[in-house]
């Protein structure tokens, strides 16, 4: 806000560059104006250091992706995934293994992993040896929670003075 007169005002135009049109072209109108166009091409985005997983460019050097030519992760984030070294990641990235674990490919993909496990087929002798290893696991605790109510009702019984 500034003072004009004796009356506070705003700035009419935004105080800080908007980031959507960081990564931006300019190019003149037949008007002799300036237009912004989103990058179209890998090449467009140059020498960006933002990281594709925590989306910030203040955390040093980062791996870019030689397959796409649009990812790039920073160090501290590479960190996520012990199993890959960087050369692996200058290869592929993360996004072109379908690995990544980003908010915005886990919201775009997410479901991918899961979709597919539920369309599994079982024939009816593996349906019939998965319900039993199923009964397997959940006895003991199916045993516990029936002894916890036997316990309670017990308990119930003696409050109301049976």
């Amino acid at each position: 806000m500034f003072r004009v007169g004796n009356s506070w005002t705003r700035p009419t135009g935004r105080g800080r560059r908007s980031s959507r049109f960081k990564n931006c072209l300019k190019e003149p109108t037949p008007s002799g104006g300036v237009t912004r166009k989103k990058p179209t091409t890998k090449e467009d985005y140059g020498d960006s250091t933002m990281c594709h997983q925590c989306q910030r460019n203040d955390k040093g050097p980062v791996v870019r992706c030689t397959k796409c030519k649009t990812k790039r992760y920073c160090h501290s984030c590479l960190k996520w995934y012990p199993h890959l070294s960087h050369t692996e990641v200058v290869e592929s990235c993360l996004v072109c293994r379908g690995n990544c674990n980003c908010k915005q490919c886990l919201r775009t993909h997410g479901n991918y992993k899961e979709k597919h496990k539920s369309e599994r087929k079982l024939n009816k002798d593996g349906e019939h040896n998965y319900s039993k290893y199923l009964v397997h696991l959940l006895l003991p605790v199916l045993k516990q929670i029936d002894q916890e109510q036997v316990m309670e009702k017990e308990v119930e019984a003696k409050i109301q003075g049976w």
